[in-house]
């Protein structure tokens, strides 16, 4: 796409810089939250396993499947509240 000669950074600077550190943010929260899963002090309700679908999976039975996993999983949450 021809934008001119204006790249991304200099159009959106906050945003590119931002963007460059996503990742970096994403990991160190996920590691935070394991830590603390790990300590009983956050519970994750995740799935197990996503039984191979995509992010656009259009599989209805893999979907119901993944839907109460997740929804048997959600009793979780009471006990974990309870403590």
């Amino acid at each position: 796409m021809n934008t001119g000669g204006i790249t991304i950074e200099k159009a959106n600077g906050n945003t590119a810089r931002a963007l460059e550190h996503q990742t970096d943010k994403y990991y160190a929260s996920l590691n935070l939250a394991l830590d603390m899963s790990e300590e009983g002090k956050a519970l994750i309700v995740a799935p197990d396993d996503i039984l191979g679908m995509k992010t656009l999976t259009k599989d209805v039975e893999k979907l119901k499947t993944l839907y109460t996993a997740g929804y048997c999983d959600a009793a979780k949450i009471k006990d974990f509240v309870k403590q």
